[in-house]
């Protein structure tokens, strides 16, 4: 015979009640637990200033590297003028010729519009009133259509030596001083018109000597 087996004596699982899930209002977010022992906002924190810190190290080391490379190139051009210009004027005509380039640099744009105005006048409209006061030889040129730009042209040459401050020979020192003491001259029809570089007035005229003029 079989024994009968109650249905109390076989084990059944204990049912566990579902954890109630309670709705949240509108707009509510959970609240999250943080595991302890974490700091999420100190580390947020320590990231940025580290990144601060690797940038601002970078802008350093980049402006430095800029920096000593423009030292080094004026140090490189320094040498280079020395090799082709070794000679340096002496103090006095140094003295001169920062003053007459000065002149010349703050008339030539009035000298300039002076040339391209109107022809020069005959020479026998022009009163005499003695030597030509100008000690120097300056820049003399023949007239033309592209006289202004040829003008232009020299008295930058001539003032890019004056900036320069070093000069092949003591002769070449000598030549800029003659330049810049003397007058613009342009020749036209024989007759040599010599203009003051610095007031862009007609100063002196003449054919074979040049005459101060009234």
């Amino acid at each position: 015979m079989k024994s009968q087996v109650s249905d109390d004596a076989v084990p059944h699982p204990i049912p566990v009640p579902a954890p109630v899930r309670r709705r949240m209002p509108a707009g509510t977010a959970p609240i999250v637990r943080v595991a302890e022992g974490t700091r999420p906002v100190q580390q947020l924190v320590a990231a940025r200033r580290w990144l601060r810190f690797t940038v601002a190290s970078v802008l350093v080391l980049s402006v430095s590297t800029i920096v000593a490379y423009m030292m080094y190139a004026r140090a490189a051009r320094r040498e280079e003028l020395a090799a082709h210009y070794p000679v340096l004027a002496s103090a006095r005509d140094a003295d001169v010729i920062e003053r007459q380039a000065a002149r010349w640099s703050a008339g030539t744009p009035r000298l300039l519009r002076a040339l391209a105005a109107a022809p020069a006048p005959a020479l026998d409209s022009l009163v005499g009133a003695g030597a030509c006061p100008f000690t120097g030889t300056g820049l003399a040129f023949q007239s033309s259509s592209d006289l202004v730009p040829t003008v232009r042209e020299a008295i930058a040459d001539t003032l890019t030596s004056a900036a320069r401050g070093r000069f092949t020979s003591p002769a070449a020192v000598s030549a800029l001083v003659a330049q810049l003491t003397g007058p613009i001259v342009v020749t036209s029809a024989g007759v040599r018109y010599a203009y003051d570089p610095a007031t862009a007035s007609l100063a002196c005229a003449g054919t074979a000597t040049l005459r101060a003029v009234e």
